[in-house]
């Protein structure tokens, strides 16, 4: 290192600090697949960069997670996804229509629906409808009423029973619909039925929902060391196995269990150098191209040699290393070039533009 550097550093202790922007992608593609596509197989858990995912798919009125990975101790409560009961925007395909229909004042359920609207959402609403003028510019967008429609939409989904046939008169109800009136429905069952009637009321303007089954999740987004995991599901509350994952055992007792298995430690929106005990710090590269990685900083007189980063495959490089406590100054060598470490924030730059890491190390 220049030996400026060492004046450099002065001045960042007196606050001439440059912070790089850094961008840290989480690959979900699977995950958002899973979504668009409610009939894919649901593999359970799914372990992503920033979460253990737990799915389970069928209906039930709860349904809780508890396992190894969180001492047995109160189960963690699952959700039903987003989608699967309740609207989103993509589900209305003509806003204008729709809209257009809530304000026939000689629908009566029109006129019950346009009755639950927040006052923020008639509001954009009554804006959208107004014709654009150079004198008044418009407050709110196209994407606010899809937000705001669909929020209020959904809080009558989840509310009463929507049916009464005054409001329905002259609607067209499917088979399955008309079944459902009948019965006596349980909550989830009572928002599917609420979703079908707003659907099949404005089938010209709604894209159908597809309610084979229902999809609930947890996620657990602490950190796990490597190893196998059990785990059970708390379904209406009668503990069973996963029955999306077919890695299962059984205990002496008789008992199954579903499990997963974490080849190395998961650390969810980890940020590196990573304090792993003592003085020890885990430094993390990740580049599909590099082929050699390498740390240099004060504390190995930067020499590009002495601390590889073993590849530890996906185009990770890592490298653990005792410091001695105080302030040090860091970066990577990658194939040969000096780069500065995009997931530690903490950076400097001198006049050149070489830039570096700053990382403080405790007693």
């Amino acid at each position: 290192m220049p030996k400026r550097g060492i004046y450099l550093l002065f001045l960042v202790a007196f606050g001439v600090v440059w912070a790089q922007k850094t961008v840290v992608v989480d690959p979900q593609k699977k995950y958002e697949e899973l979504y668009q596509n409610m009939f894919s197989t649901v593999e359970s858990p799914l372990i992503t960069e920033n979460a253990i995912i737990f799915f389970f798919k069928g209906d039930a009125e709860s349904v809780k997670v508890a396992g190894d990975f969180n001492n047995w101790k109160t189960p963690i409560r699952m959700e039903v996804v987003k989608g699967s009961l309740l609207f989103s925007e993509e589900d209305i395909r003509d806003y204008v229509g729709f809209m257009n229909a809530l304000y026939d004042e000689k629908n009566p359920l029109s006129r019950y629906i346009m009755g639950k609207l927040s006052k923020k959402t008639l509001t954009i609403m009554k804006e959208l409808s107004l014709p654009i003028t150079k004198k008044k510019k418009q407050k709110y967008s196209f994407s606010d009423l899809k937000t705001a429609l669909i929020g209020d939409i959904n809080r009558i989904v989840q509310g009463p029973r929507l049916y009464n046939p005054t409001l329905f008169k002259g609607v067209a109800l499917s088979e399955e619909t008309t079944a459902m009136l009948s019965k006596s429905l349980r909550e989830k069952e009572r928002w599917i039925l609420n979703r079908r009637l707003i659907e099949e009321a404005y089938a010209d303007y709604i894209t159908p929902n597809n309610y084979q089954f229902i999809l609930w999740e947890a996620r657990w987004t602490n950190r796990l060391l490597p190893g196998r995991y059990r785990y059970r599901l708390l379904v209406d509350d009668v503990w069973v196995p996963d029955p999306n994952n077919q890695a299962m055992m059984v205990d002496a007792t008789g008992v199954e269990f579903s499990y997963f298995v974490l080849e190395r430690e998961f650390l969810p929106n980890v940020r590196y150098p990573l304090w792993v005990s003592n003085r020890v710090y885990r430094f993390h590269y990740k580049d599909d191209m590099a082929k050699t990685v390498s740390l240099v900083g004060d504390f190995n007189n930067w020499d590009p040699y002495s601390i590889p980063l073993e590849y530890k495959g996906a185009g990770v490089f890592e490298v653990e290393v005792s410091l001695r406590p105080g302030l040090h100054v860091y970066c990577f060598v990658v194939d040969g070039k000096w780069v500065p470490d995009p997931q530690n924030r903490s950076q400097y730059s001198d006049l050149a533009k070489n830039t570096v890491n700053l990382l403080w190390v405790g007693e």
